[in-house]
């Protein structure tokens, strides 16, 4: 039997169809969206959720140039079985904005104006019996980029009246997001009213009105850009957070399962792989109503992929290419005010959640406010829903791959307040000590140079919560080991655990921290304290679960001030 092949980096659908990749069917959300009242809509997820393949599948599916293919290409999916009126009827113009300079004003508007003309010309080439050669070179003499798409349109409306186009605009926001963070009144020029984003969304709008223009579908990863331009594109519809569109991109836990059968996993290995691949993938929520969590696609195809061709898992968990894309907390800082956004991550970090409401329009012409950056989070995948709480949303970390970018960045911010860099403590080599050697002095070393150089003064009020983010985010991002806050074990809820972390399988030991913190004040209460933390390991210990992996060693770490005052192995 021929293998299925996964499609890791693959956003082109015909390409996945010919060369026999597995595709999860979506298809059947084309028909949804062509019964809404909406024609032209927005949809948002974060970066590497197959935003591209789903515009990519639209491309072939509505375009007149792919009618010959369409048995071949849907036949077996859902849309090919119940096709709609749109089914290759319209003139696609597609558009993907991603890999736009944005060095300053001028590359902007040069590179803005040239992705839009290679685009727009490799789009009509097309149809091209429905052009003349004069036609493509009025298009292509026109200089900015709405003169390209207003000629383009009003060529079509004149020469073939009866033509429909249907506009697709992947990463519409792509180049908006990196101009916000680097400069805001950058952004705010190209979005007003004589920017060139602005004036590119009012040939649209008015290509809407004259009715060339029939249906638009446009992808991003938030709403900044589309609330900027509201006043002068005011007719998208924005689905993002419709519970009925919710599992238009992402994979169900089934879905994974059957990957993963298709990587050949093992039945008897199929629960194992599948709790560590939920632990690191698992965990988006677009909306507390949602049926069930969504795992992020581009990492579980990257799991499967390596997989299939190693027989166990990959080197490591964690895509470089996601890294690179969600690895920009720092960069979110600067949008309004840092010191507030800074607060916001530190308690995301600390207790692991945030309440808020949601923004789903941003204005800059006021504040910039806590509620902005928890959604501005949010859209952006750092943030995901756990629950409604009247109304108002508490969010969480994702996933695993995301709680180590937020424990990357806090180790960051705890060198820079205590004025260490990484080299001064040599946390990872201190790790392996840990791991292969079961020493802890290593690591209570370099704890204790963290706690001596804070200033006294700092803003932070030193407690045991405080304490305990700080040592996580120490050790979490050496990779040495899986490092779980206050996970479930027995009949409590521990600190923080040790857990191996898969396919890292070489450490001798698992561990179970237990933290206790003690103002100076309070020094005189060090042994009652002490013998508290004890008999909370030790009941740890005593846990099924612990017991019978008979591999965990338990410690009590005892703070005083700034000081360790005991680190002991509770049996």
């Amino acid at each position: 039997m021929k293998r299925i092949g996964f499609p890791y980096g693959i956003s082109n659908f015909e390409t996945l169809v010919k060369t026999g990749k597995h595709y999860v069917d979506r298809t059947m959300y084309l028909a949804k969206m062509e019964e809404m009242d909406t024609r032209y809509h927005f949809f948002l997820r974060p970066r590497r959720f197959g935003k591209s393949l789903a515009v990519s599948v639209m491309e072939y599916y509505y375009g007149k140039q792919h009618r010959a293919k369409f048995e071949e290409l849907f036949g077996r999916y859902y849309i090919g079985q119940h096709p709609t009126a749109g089914a290759n009827a319209y003139l696609v113009l597609k558009f993907d904005f991603s890999g736009i300079r944005t060095n300053d004003l001028k590359a902007i508007e040069e590179s803005f104006a040239v992705r839009v003309r290679e685009q727009l010309l490799r789009s009509l080439l097309h149809y091209r019996a429905l052009f003349s050669e004069e036609d493509f070179e009025v298009i292509q003499s026109q200089n900015q980029a709405n003169e390209l798409l207003d000629k383009a349109l009003t060529i079509i409306t004149e020469n073939n009246p009866g033509e429909k186009v249907f506009l697709l605009i992947d990463e519409y926001d792509h180049f908006t997001n990196e101009i916000i963070a680097f400069s805001f009144n950058d952004f705010r020029t190209i979005v007003s009213r004589n920017g060139i984003v602005r004036k590119f969304f009012e040939v649209v709008k008015e290509g809407t009105q004259s009715g060339v223009i029939d249906r638009i579908f446009a992808t991003g990863v938030s709403p900044v850009t589309l609330d900027s331009l509201t006043s002068g594109f005011n007719i998208g519809t924005n689905l993002s957070l419709r519970p009925d569109m919710h599992d238009f991109m992402g994979f169900t836990e089934a879905e994974v399962a059957e990957i993963l059968r298709l990587a050949e996993v093992s039945e008897g290995e199929l629960e194992r792989v599948l709790a560590d691949v939920r632990a690191w993938y698992n965990g988006y929520r677009f909306h507390p109503k949602a049926r069930e969590r969504l795992y992020n696609p581009d990492m579980v195809l990257y799991f499967a992929s390596n997989y299939r061709v190693l027989g166990q898992y990959p080197e490591t968990l964690v895509d470089t290419n996601v890294v690179s894309d969600y690895g920009k907390l720092e960069r979110t800082l600067r949008v309004g005010d840092e010191a507030m956004n800074a607060a916001v991550l530190e308690e995301v970090i600390e207790d692991g959640s945030v309440v808020s409401g949601v923004t789903t329009q941003f204005s800059f012409e006021r504040d910039w406010t806590r509620q902005d950056f928890v959604s501005l989070l949010f859209y952006l995948g750092m943030l995901t829903v756990q629950e409604a709480i009247f109304d108002q949303w508490k969010f969480q970390m994702p996933n695993h791959v995301i709680g180590e970018l937020y424990y990357k960045f806090f180790q960051q911010m705890l060198l820079r307040r205590s004025n260490l860099q990484r080299l001064d403590l040599r946390i990872p080599e201190r790790m392996i000590a840990l791991a292969r050697d079961g020493d802890v002095e290593p690591l209570r070393e370099a704890f204790q140079k963290v706690l001596s150089h804070l200033d006294n003064r700092d803003a932070r009020q030193l407690d045991e919560k405080h304490l305990k983010t700080a040592l996580i985010a120490l050790m979490s991002p050496t990779g040495v080991y899986m490092v779980r806050s206050e996970q479930a074990l027995g009949q409590g809820y521990p600190d923080i655990l040790l857990l191996r972390r898969p396919p890292i399988l070489e450490p001798k030991r698992q561990y179970v921290f237990e933290l206790k913190y003690l103002k100076k004040g309070d020094a005189s209460r060090l042994s009652e304290v002490v013998e508290e933390g004890r008999a909370q390991l030790r009941r740890y210990l005593s846990s099924p679960e612990v017991v019978a992996q008979g591999d965990f060693v338990a410690y009590l770490w005892v703070v005083v001030g700034y000081n360790i005052e005991r680190v002991e192995e509770v049996k």
